[in-house]
């Protein structure tokens, strides 16, 4: 993951764990974080939180089939094909498909780039 492909809000993994750090600052060369204890710049040591279905239902996403998630009264349409998670938004069984979101940094700047609203969190 580059530096580029992050915004502010962004959700990341810390040194290996499971703990949630949130992109606050992006400089040229480097970002910096926050998290429960505060900011820190986290110097290479963060990685992509990979995009599962808890992340899905944590954003507000509704599961109504198997491997099936819709937000917003079914305009963001979610599925698992041949092991990759697919997106589509439309008021059709089409509408625009973004392939292989295989992380949550990815997620959040596709529904800001879509809807121009942050994809909040619970």
């Amino acid at each position: 993951m580059e530096i580029k492909e992050l915004k502010i809000g962004n959700c990341l993994h810390y040194k290996n764990t499971n703990d949630i750090a949130i992109v606050e600052l992006i400089h040229k060369k480097h970002f910096d974080c926050r998290d429960e204890y505060g900011s820190f710049t986290p110097n290479g040591n963060y990685q992509p939180i990979p995009l599962t279905e808890e992340w899905l239902l944590k954003f507000g996403f509704e599961h109504s089939k198997p491997n099936y998630w819709f937000k917003n009264d079914n305009k963001f349409r979610f599925s698992l094909i041949d092991n990759n998670l697919h997106c589509s938004m439309g008021d059709d069984d089409y509408g625009i498909l973004y392939n292989r979101l295989n992380h949550v940094h990815q997620l959040q700047n596709l529904y800001f780039a879509l809807t121009n609203e942050e994809l909040k969190w619970k």
